[in-house]
């Protein structure tokens, strides 16, 4: 949720808390629209579907991995083109809680 949407009268017809079963090494993607409305010198956007097929063709990678991917791609696709938006990129991929080990 952003900043000041939350469950006051304003946004309360909204928003609905909602739960989702995850599976061992399932990726959550959160972004922000720098990655997707980046343009190359053609004015052509990056868009939803090839950040998609990257996840997805990339999915045995780390959250690290598949992080520096993306952007690497997101810097080649527009690299003659200024950056005008901010770009915010957090993954989490699941474990399975019977798959974790603690370490110090």
């Amino acid at each position: 949720i952003g900043l000041g949407l939350d469950y006051t009268s304003k946004f309360k017809n909204t928003l609905k808390e909602m739960e989702i079963k995850l599976n061992n090494n399932d990726i959550i993607t959160l972004f922000t629209d720098g990655i997707n409305e980046s343009v190359n010198e053609e004015l052509e956007e990056f868009g939803y579907n090839r950040l998609e097929e990257i996840i997805k063709n990339n999915s045995n990678l780390s959250v690290e991995e598949l992080s520096n991917k993306i952007m690497k791609s997101v810097t080649t696709f527009s690299r003659n083109s200024s950056q005008h938006d901010d770009i915010t990129l957090i993954l989490i991929k699941w474990n399975s809680y019977k798959n974790l080990k603690g370490e110090i």
